[in-house]
């Protein structure tokens, strides 16, 4: 079965992954998802510090593991605060089953 996926505001159909509609110009990206993208990146860029820590530690400077604890900590944070606005917002598309073709001969 075929997966139609409908502009919530008007009930026109949508191509998947578009971020406005054609016939009522609504938005249809979810407010938090580029507030993930930048937490995961700045939860990845935490392995610099922690890369560094792991030669600083052997002599006991304890900084840039600290540094590291703390952007991971809030790249964290900005991934769960994402996810807490997708999950807040109102739904922008509905997704609904395509009709069954009927063969009429």
């Amino acid at each position: 079965m075929a997966t139609v996926v409908q502009c919530a505001s008007c009930k026109s159909r949508v191509e998947e992954g578009a971020v406005r509609c054609g016939s009522c110009n609504a938005d249809l990206s979810m407010p938090g998802t580029f507030t993930q993208v930048v937490g995961w990146v700045v939860a990845a860029l935490s392995l610099i510090p922690f890369s560094v820590a792991a030669v600083a530690t052997l002599e006991r400077d304890y900084v840039p593991l600290i540094i590291g604890a703390v952007v991971l900590v809030f790249g964290l944070v900005l991934v769960v605060s994402g996810r807490g606005k997708n999950k807040s917002a109102p739904q922008r598309v509905v997704i609904a089953e395509a009709p069954a073709a009927t063969n009429q001969v």
